[in-house]
């Protein structure tokens, strides 16, 4: 797999899905926060991505989560860009390279408010040269995992499963897999926005199984998504 090839193909699948932004109009009463899908390839034909398990905190509404590296704006920052390279720098410990910058997809909310704030997400796409030295911050990450994408693309690896939400319980669409002899499970807005980067790549590979039967992809983008924050 040649990386060169690779992030030419990625950016231009980003651009034709007008995905392609660093800028988005936000409400001032909304928290807005940046996630990094960090990828790498990890040999000549696998790629993979990373995912992390947030620690487990009375504090933090997605206690003990699968997530990807992020969090939210500070004043120091200059730009959403600036912001998922500060917050991937603190969280898992590597600086993430502006030539690995893909572009990034639509922003979404996780339906959740915090403080009496909704929270806007917006994901950032880079393509790593080599495996980073993963330091990551324990106040903030349990855990990581580089996973493999094809993963991603068995069947057999997506169903709904029983999520308590609040004092409610739920059957969500969800993702598990094993790494590392532990098993993991991403639902929830981590979920879409995985969907909607691997519905990308749907000309490189089958992803009709991301898809219930009778659902079609719009109609659970649109559930999580803001399509005005473009």
């Amino acid at each position: 797999m040649n990386i060169n090839k690779l992030r030419n193909d990625l950016k231009e699948l980003l651009n034709i899905n007008n995905l392609n932004k660093t800028t988005f109009k936000t409400n001032n009463d909304d928290m807005v926060a940046c996630v990094a899908i960090n990828l790498h390839i990890e040999s000549i034909n696998e790629l993979k991505i990373l995912l992390i398990k947030r620690t487990e905190r009375e504090d933090d509404p997605w206690s003990g989560h699968m997530a990807l590296p992020g969090g939210g704006v500070e004043k120091i920052d200059q730009s959403l860009y600036d912001t998922v390279k500060r917050e991937n720098l603190e969280e898992v410990g590597f600086s993430l390279p502006d030539e690995g910058f893909l572009g990034a997809l639509n922003s979404y909310s996780p339906g959740k408010k915090v403080g009496g704030k909704r929270i806007i997400i917006n994901p950032f796409v880079f393509l790593l040269k080599c495996s980073p030295k993963i330091i990551p911050c324990e106040k903030e990450v349990q855990k990581s995992y580089w996973v493999n994408l094809s993963e991603f693309f068995k069947k057999q690896n997506f169903s709904n499963r029983n999520f308590k939400i609040g004092e409610k319980v739920m059957s969500l669409p969800s993702f598990k897999t094993n790494v590392d002899g532990d098993e993991i499970i991403v639902w929830g807005v981590t979920y879409v926005i995985l969907l909607e980067f691997l519905y990308i790549l749907k000309d490189l590979h089958d992803c009709s199984h991301f898809l219930s039967k009778g659902s079609n992809l719009n109609s659970i983008v649109d559930r999580w998504a803001f399509f005005p924050y473009k």
